[in-house]
Parts: structure tokens; C-alpha cells; sequence
């Protein structure tokens, strides 16, 4: 331990002149992780939610973690993490994201890490020359995962993916052309023909008998997600991707049996 001396205003002294409280970091850490999930409504600023998460983006590769183990024997689950507009991206294993950064100079260490899928951050500051605050963190938010039952935040379901949900069950079921064309991309029948559909589709839906029912759309975001189609002898998951176009379009699509309990 060693005292240093508190560095004159400028770009390097607190990085840019910035100097904050833990109360003032958290409001900080809050607005990142408001940016989440995407939505329309009010946004009151000062920065629209969508150039956020547009910040938050991974852009350049940054490492592959096979496995790592802290200085407490904690093992961290394998991941991958890309570097963005100040910020590292990182998912994992287990499917989580998480976004970070970690600070240093002389006599200060910080990190902070926030999961914009669970609406949970974390961070720690601390008075030694490049303390390693990081470790801690993300052995904090490890626990919070494993023992504090975090589950990630509920996506809406969009207005385009409800409609569309109907319209795949009605298309799947009869194979209608002229629904085919107001509803599949340009590349749907170029990856698949329409004839190995109609096939596919017939059989998976024949083994399930006469449909009773079809279910809500699970949504994985604005554009994907997955329905049930109820028969008399069984079930069927729907699973389908909208273009990113202002009309969206089916540009894939998956039927699979679900196996009886």
C-alpha cells in the first residue's frame, strides 16, 4: 500500500475530470440498464434508449474463455466477449450476457458489470492502484444467478409477431399460395421448397391428429418465438424468425414433435 497523489484535472485525471459517489454511479448504472428491454413509450432521455443499446452493441473480438478460476477457487463458466463503444460484451454457457468495463489508475480500481436481460448491475470502487475489482463482481453476480433465482425480464409480445403466429398456424395447416405470398420472404421457399414443406409439415402434423388448439406465441424477442399446435394424439412446437423489414416476413421456420410426458 502505497499513498499516491490525487492527479490535476485533465483526460487522465479521474479519465476525463469526472469524479462520483456511489449513489451518483448507481443512477449511472441504472440508466444503461433502463435501455432495456427495447420498447416504445415515453423515453425522457437525456440519450434515446435505442442509441444506448446501440453503445452497448459487441463489435470487435475481443477473447475466448475455455474456463477460468478467480484467486478463491471460483470457476467462471467458458464465454466469449467482443469489445464495443467502451464497454466489453460477453456472453457465456449458460446464454447470459453480460456488459462491463473496468477502471484503474494510480491509488484507484473499479469495475461494473450488469446483465441488460435480468435488469440486475453491480459495482465496486476501490483506493489501490488497479485493485482488482472485477473479480469480485463477478463472483457477486454469479451468486445472484445461482442462488438468488433471477430469471431474465419478460419480452413482450409484438404486435406483428401476434399476427403472424395465426397466420404461420393457418399456413402450415393448408399451405394457402395466396397467404404464402403476403406472408413468406423472398428467401423461404429458396431454402426449402415448397413441395419438402408441404410434406414435412404433413407428416409432423398427421402424427399429431386432428389440432383442437393452438397456442400463444413465446416470444425470444420482437421477432422470433414459438407456438404449440395441439392435436387429439400429441403436440407440435412452432418455432419462426420475421425478417427485420418495415413489413416483417417468415424467413424461417421450424415444426418438431414434442415428445409425450
Amino acid at each position: 500500500w502505497t499513498p499516491e497523489p490525487i492527479l490535476h484535472d485533465g483526460e487522465g485525471a479521474a479519465c476525463g475530470g469526472l469524479i462520483t459517489t456511489l449513489n451518483d454511479f448507481a443512477k449511472y448504472l441504472r440508466f444503461h440498464m433502463e435501455a432495456w428491454p427495447a420498447r416504445d413509450g415515453n423515453d425522457p432521455g437525456p440519450i434515446r434508449r435505442a442509441t444506448v443499446r446501440e453503445m452497448q452493441k459487441p463489435f470487435v473480438f475481443s477473447s475466448f474463455r475455455a474456463k477460468d478460476t478467480l484467486l478463491d477457487g471460483t470457476t467462471l463458466n467458458p464465454g466469449v466477449s467482443f469489445y464495443g463503444d467502451g464497454l466489453s460484451w460477453q456472453i457465456d454457457t449458460r446464454s447470459i450476457v453480460s456488459l462491463a468495463h473496468t477502471g484503474g489508475l494510480p491509488g484507484y480500481g473499479s469495475h461494473f458489470r450488469f446483465l441488460p436481460d435480468y435488469g440486475v448491475g453491480i459495482f465496486a470502487f476501490a483506493n489501490r492502484t488497479y485493485a482488482p475489482a472485477a473479480a469480485g463482481c463477478l463472483k457477486a453476480i454469479n451468486l445472484l444467478i445461482e442462488h438468488a433465482g433471477l430469471k431474465p425480464r419478460t419480452v413482450g409480445v409484438s404486435s406483428i409477431l401476434d399476427q403472424r403466429t395465426k397466420q404461420v398456424a393457418e399456413m402450415i395447416t393448408h399451405w394457402d399460395p395466396r397467404l404464402e405470398d403476403e406472408i413468406v420472404a423472398d428467401n423461404f421457399f429458396l431454402d426449402k421448397s415448397r413441395e419438402d414443406w408441404i410434406i414435412l409439415s404433413k407428416e409432423v402434423l398427421d402424427a399429431i391428429g386432428t389440432i383442437q388448439s393452438v397456442g400463444p406465441i413465446i416470444p425470444e424477442n420482437q421477432l422470433r418465438g414459438t407456438f404449440q399446435m395441439v392435436g387429439k394424439e400429441g403436440r407440435v412446437n412452432v418455432r419462426f424468425t420475421l425478417t427485420p423489414e418495415r413489413v416483417p416476413k417468415v424467413q424461417e421456420l421450424n415444426i418438431t414433435t414434442v415428445p409425450n410426458p
